[in-house]
C-alpha cells in the first residue's frame, strides 16, 4: 500500500489530510507529477504549491 492511498482512505474516513506539493517554477515535471497525484484524491486535500 502506497503513502497517498493510505493517506486518502484515512481523510475518507473523516481525518483532514492536505497534503502540500511543493515545486520548482522551472520544474514541469514535478508541477506534472503533482498534477497527476492531485487527481487521485476525492477525500484529502492536495495543494499544489510553487517554491520561489
Amino acid at each position: 500500500m502506497n503513502l497517498f492511498r493510505l493517506l486518502e482512505e484515512q481523510a475518507a474516513r473523516g481525518l483532514t489530510i492536505t497534503i502540500r506539493w511543493w515545486y520548482h517554477e522551472d520544474d514541469e515535471t514535478m508541477l506534472e507529477s503533482g498534477e497527476d497525484f492531485a487527481e487521485e484524491f476525492q477525500h484529502a486535500q492536495f495543494l499544489l504549491s510553487l517554491i520561489e
